[in-house]
C-alpha cells in the first residue's frame, strides 16, 4: 500500500497533476484486496455459518482499511497536500465510456488473464476459466444496459438495476462453470479411463466416439508440452500408457508367463498422479477467478478511503424571498455517502446470484434424472 501510495503520488506531482489517482490506487491494490472473501462472507453468513463468515467479513475490511491506509501514507510522503490533491484528481476519473469502444471485451479478457495467473490457474486450462469469465461479465454488462434502456429516469443506473445484473451474472457463472465442468469431465472420463486401463480399450470397442476422444485430448497434450506450456507428467503419461496396455494384456494373456504388474518408483509416482487427475473438477476451482472479477473490492477501498479523506459537503446558496437576504444550506455528498449502501447491495446481490445459479443447476439435474 505504502509503495503504491509513493509511486502514484510522484507520478501524479511531476506529470502535469493530470492522472486519476484513484484508479491507479484501485487498479493496482484491486490484486490484494480480499473481495472474494467478502463476498464469501456474505454467502456464509446467509447459508448459517455466522462464526465464519463473520470472522471473513472482519477480516476482509480490516485487510483493506490497511492497505488504503498505507496508501495514503505514500501520498502524504510525496504530495504538499494530499486531501487536496485526492479531491482535485476526481477531475480526472471517468473519461472513458467503454460502452463506446471496441476493445470493451479484449481489455476484459486481458485483465481475466492476469486473474488466472493470480489464482496460479494451468495455463492449458485457461480458456475454461475466460469462458466462465467472460460469460459472467457480459451477461452482468448486458443485462445493466437492458436495465437502463428500459428506464426512463433521467438517472445511468440504480442500486435495482445493479442488483438485477449481479444476480443474473453470477448465476451465468455458476451455470456456464457448471456446463464447461460436465463436457470437461465426459471427455477426460474417456481419455484417464484409456490411460488407467479402466473397462475396454479403445481398439477394442466398435464405437470411433472412443478414439476421437482420445485423440484430441492426446493432440492437445503432446501441443502444450512441445510449447511447454503444460505439465511435463502430462506427456509421459502417454508414454506410459503404452507400456501398461502392453502388461495388461500379457497379464490377461494364459500363454503369458507375467503374474504381476511391477512399476518403478517414478511409474508409481506417474501412477497416483493419473489416478488423482481422473477425479472430477472442482466447480469452485473455475467459478473463483470469474467471482474475484465480479466482486467489489474497489468499492470496499472506495468505502475506506471516504473515511480517510472525507468529501466535503454540497454547499448552495439560497435566497429567502423577499430580502436582498441569503442563507447557505449544507448537506452530505450523495455520491460518496452511498459507497456502503452500493457496497452491500452488490455483494449481496453476487452471495444471491451464486446461489440462485447453483439452485438451477441442481433443478435441471433433477429434471434431467426425472426424465
Amino acid at each position: 500500500g505504502v509503495t503504491t501510495g509513493i509511486i502514484g503520488g510522484l507520478f501524479y506531482r511531476f506529470g502535469g497533476e493530470s492522472s486519476c489517482l484513484s484508479a491507479i490506487f484501485l487498479g493496482t491494490l484491486y490484486w490484494y484486496f480480499y473481495g472474494t472473501a467478502f463476498v464469501l462472507g456474505l454467502l456464509e453468513i446467509i447459508a448459517g455459518e455466522l462464526e465464519t463468515g463473520v470472522t471473513r467479513f472482519i477480516a476482509v475490511s480490516v485487510k483493506t482499511f490497511v492497505l488504503c491506509l498505507g496508501a495514503s501514507f505514500g501520498m502524504l510522503m510525496t504530495i504538499p497536500s494530499p486531501a487536496d490533491a485526492w479531491f482535485e484528481q476526481d477531475a480526472h476519473c471517468n473519461s472513458i465510456d467503454l460502452g463506446t469502444v471496441w476493445w470493451r471485451i479484449p481489455l476484459y479478457l486481458a485483465c481475466s488473464v492476469c486473474a488466472l495467473g493470480q489464482y496460479r490457474f494451468p495455463v492449458v486450462s485457461y480458456w475454461r476459466g475466460l469462458a466462465v469469465q467472460l460469460a459472467a461479465y457480459e451477461v452482468q454488462y448486458q443485462m445493466g444496459e437492458f436495465f437502463v434502456r428500459r428506464s426512463h429516469s433521467s438517472a445511468h443506473e440504480d442500486n435495482v438495476d445493479t442488483m438485477a445484473s449481479n444476480i443474473v451474472g453470477a448465476a451465468a457463472a455458476v451455470v456456464t462453470a457448471c456446463l464447461l465442468s460436465a463436457l470437461v469431465d465426459r471427455v477426460q472420463k474417456q481419455y484417464y479411463s484409456q490411460l488407467l486401463q479402466r473397462g475396454k480399450h479403445r481398439d477394442e470397442t466398435p464405437s470411433k466416439i472412443d478414439d476421437l476422444l482420445y485423440c484430441f485430448v492426446a493432440s492437445e497434450v503432446k501441443l502444450m508440452a512441445s510449447l511447454r506450456l503444460g505439465r511435463k507428467t502430462e506427456a509421459e503419461k502417454l508414454a506410459f500408457e503404452k507400456k501398461l496396455k502392453q502388461a495388461t494384456d500379457e497379464l490377461k494373456d494364459p500363454n503369458n508367463p507375467r503374474s504381476e504388474i511391477v512399476l518403478e518408483p517414478r511409474e508409481e509416482n506417474l501412477l497416483v498422479d493419473t489416478i488423482i487427475c481422473a477425479e472430477s473438477i472442482n466447480i469452485w476451482a473455475m467459478l473463483m477467478p470469474a467471482v474475484y472479477q465480479l466482486v467489489p473490492g474497489s468499492m470496499i477501498a472506495k468505502l475506506w478511503f471516504n473515511s480517510i479523506f472525507p468529501p466535503p459537503l454540497d454547499t448552495e446558496e439560497v435566497e429567502i424571498e423577499g430580502t436582498d437576504l441569503t442563507y447557505t444550506t449544507y448537506q452530505l455528498d450523495s455520491a460518496n455517502e452511498n459507497v456502503f449502501s452500493n457496497l452491500m447491495v452488490i455483494s449481496c446481490s453476487l452471495a444471491l446470484g451464486l446461489i440462485v445459479g447453483f439452485a438451477l443447476v441442481q433443478l435441471s439435474l433433477r429434471i434431467v434424472n426425472a426424465m
